[in-house]
């Protein structure tokens, strides 16, 4: 049985950016196998993109993941971060595609309708796998319309997986 231990930083509930440095070096001294930045719209967490960007260039084998909220993106602007993500850390990344919490401010900065959340994040993970593919996509969908779209440098893992986080029923469904 292989046993992996994560650690989770919420930001600056845990500790302030200027320490976020520190934080990577003792996980990848101490032996830990993955970063964990969860995204929220208003607490002080740190933007995971930009984060675990910093966490792949400092370094080596730390696995670097996200709860990342994914209604109110674009599904070809998210593509293409996480696909260079992936590549800049040689196939390190984790992804955990989230709603967003169902408070009322954080729903109403992702600007999104509430009741809309779990259709767009499964409609942009499907645009992703297909803009993924590395073939031209033509999608005309809910939220999203694309024509003769396509990426490029696709990511290192074929796929990129990509898990799903929630505790309601239709985040279980998912």
């Amino acid at each position: 049985m292989k046993v992996r231990f994560g650690f989770t930083c919420r930001g600056t509930a845990d500790l302030a950016l200027e320490q976020y440095d520190v934080l990577l070096a003792d996980l990848e001294r101490l032996g830990f196998d993955s970063i964990w930045l969860p995204e929220t719209m208003l607490t002080g967490s740190f933007d995971p993109i930009v984060g675990l960007t910093y966490a792949a260039a400092r370094t080596e084998r730390l696995k670097i993941g996200t709860h990342l909220v994914v209604p109110g993106r674009s599904p070809v602007r998210l593509a293409r971060e996480l696909a260079q993500l992936d590549r800049l850390s040689r196939g390190r990344l984790l992804v955990t595609a989230v709603l967003g919490l169902p408070d009322h401010d954080e729903v109403t900065a992702q600007a999104v309708v509430k009741s809309e959340r779990g259709a767009m994040l499964e409609e942009v993970v499907e645009v992703m796998r297909l803009l993924w593919s590395g073939n031209s996509v033509d999608h005309q969908g809910a939220h999203y319309c694309l024509s003769n779209a396509s990426l490029e440098p696709l990511p290192v893992q074929d796929p990129i997986e990509i898990w799903f986080g929630g505790q309601l029923p239709g985040a279980l469904r998912r």
